[in-house]
């Protein structure tokens, strides 16, 4: 990137596309880990709902703590490749690595028995306890090493540009890459795994982490060598971060608070989406055919909406934009509440109280879903394009204004942002698995179930559904899939009352263009 262009704020072609592709590296982590990861601990590694969503509420938090810590010594790094892209350039294989394990390393702790250990049958509880503690130790390296790339990469886009309007486009190319990854990294494990709630099985998971672990890497390398930094405006003092001063203080800006918590609450609403859409398409709409024409549906559109919402967000502001947003989940997820369960194929086996059907295929599952079903997918789709785009542009915009006298402050900015990002994902995570475990929810039958059936000579197909034993776990589960979204997003609208840094920056831009114009 040439000298002018910093400059005059302008971005080129290929920086706005390698710093937007960057975040596909980060969202592989969190969107694999987000659609799959409760699901593959309760259904693969046989944890109950509870711990598993334990493991992924401490890593969040884990995550936070080293967020604020991350950003104030990125601010005071020096090199040649800037502050910001050398810490990307040596974490991408760290990060990569630590990935693979999540799902690679985890495969082989699930197969932890009493009997692989030489126990007796009633240490399974604490068989269980030792799988949990062994994923969390490799779950919190993951986060650590996420920490070490994605703090400056979220840091980076300022370091770029001081533009708002170039800021807003490189958010859009941001976005986009978020999304086209998130399509990918739904569609890519379940067209090699096949349904892993019905599987039970997590042997392709070490492939899968494998691929997307290479990817991570290249991804990362490519960012970092086709963008460029400012020089920073005032030289960084080395000092000892201070968590009041570097952290804390940071929430007493009005305008970032209130930017940082729709970001949050936008953050939370999205994972608890990617957590229980596995659940409700299985357990509730009886249809596992069907996760991914949905999922799939709503980050095509919710990629294909993104260029209208920067049009709009340049227009209205992204306050604005954010708020017709949620409007749009709103009405999307009631239209979700009112879907019935649906038809399948047969019911496969009926053993001890226990039955199995045969689902759809997915021609069938998609002929027989509702066709408000397919409105609600459409306005979710645009919803989510909208999330992506506001979420992530207001708190950057909040920040360049914040720390144009305080520029020694933006890594600390940035990093209380993503701080708080990661304790609304860890709380909106923690709550789903008691629910799944209030509810009486199974991911099969108990272990003398099947011995039972191995003795009657029968067997299960890897294609049959389990039908959840108690009523009270598919309604629960439709509950939390319709419900909790919108309780977050209408927190996320709430919060940006008051918020007025759209127009602080659109008269700070039309002062810059009479100048330019004179």
């Amino acid at each position: 990137m040439s000298k002018k262009h910093l400059n005059n704020g302008h971005i080129p072609l290929i920086a706005k596309t390698a710093y937007g592709s960057g975040d596909m590296a980060f969202t592989f982590g969190t969107a694999i880990t987000g659609f799959y990861l409760l699901i593959f601990l309760t259904n693969v590694v046989g944890l109950t709902g509870t711990i598993a969503s334990a493991i992924v509420f401490i890593g969040f938090i884990w995550d936070a703590v080293t967020d604020p810590i991350v950003g104030h010594y990125a601010d005071r790094i020096r090199s040649k490749f800037g502050r910001r892209r050398i810490l990307i350039l040596f974490s991408a294989i760290p990060l990569a690595l630590s990935f693979f394990g999540i799902f690679g390393i985890s495969t082989l702790i699930a197969t932890l028995s009493p009997e692989t250990l030489g126990l007796q049958a009633q240490a399974l509880t604490a068989i269980m306890y030792l799988k949990g503690f062994l994923v969390l130790i490799i779950y919190l390296l993951f986060y650590l090493c996420y920490t070490l790339a994605y703090i400056p990469y979220i840091a980076l886009i300022n370091d770029m540009t001081d533009s708002y309007r170039e800021r807003t486009k490189l958010t859009g190319a941001r976005m986009i890459a978020t999304i086209l990854a998130t399509i990918i990294a739904v569609a890519v494990p379940d067209l090699l795994m096949g349904d892993v709630t019905l599987t039970h099985s997590g042997s392709q998971f070490i492939l899968i982490s494998a691929i997307f672990g290479v990817l991570m890497v290249l991804i990362l390398v490519f960012c970092v060598l086709f963008t460029k930094e400012k020089a920073p405006a005032h030289a960084q003092e080395n000092k000892k971060f201070k968590w009041y001063q570097d952290f804390i203080g940071c929430y007493r800006e009005p305008q970032f608070r209130k930017a940082a918590l729709a970001f949050m609450f936008s953050l939370a609403a999205i994972f608890v989406l990617q957590d229980t859409i596995q659940y409700y398409v299985n357990y509730w709409l009886l249809s596992p055919e069907l996760f991914l024409p949905l999922a799939g549906s709503v980050l095509v559109l919710g990629f294909l909406s993104v260029p209208l919402w920067i049009a709009i967000s340049n227009k209205i502001g992204k306050k604005l934009t954010l708020i017709a947003g949620v409007f749009c989940w709103i009405v999307a997820f009631l239209l979700f509440a009112f879907l019935p369960q649906l038809p399948f194929q047969e019911v496969a086996l009926a053993f001890q109280g226990e039955v199995y059907i045969v689902p759809f295929g997915i021609l069938e599952a998609m002929a027989s879903f509702p066709w408000w079903g397919w409105i609600a997918v459409f306005i979710l789709g645009l919803g989510m394009g909208n999330i992506h785009l506001t979420a992530y542009g207001m708190y950057p915009d909040a920040i360049s204004v914040l720390t144009k006298e305080h520029p020694e402050k933006e890594g600390a900015y940035f990093g209380a942002a993503s701080f708080l990002q990661k304790m609304g994902i860890g709380v909106a995570t923690l709550i789903i698995g008691p629910i799944l475990d209030l509810s009486l929810y199974a991911a099969k039958p108990g272990a003398e179930w099947f011995r039972e059936l191995d003795l009657a000579g029968l067997e299960i197909d890897k294609t049959w559904l389990y039908i959840q034993p108690h009523l009270e776990s598919p309604l629960a589960i439709k509950i939390m899939f319709c419900v909790l979204p919108v309780v977050w997003l209408i927190l996320a609208m709430v919060s940006v009352r008051g918020y007025h840094i759209d127009a602080l920056i659109n008269d700070r831009e039309e002062r810059r263009t009479d100048k330019v114009n004179e």
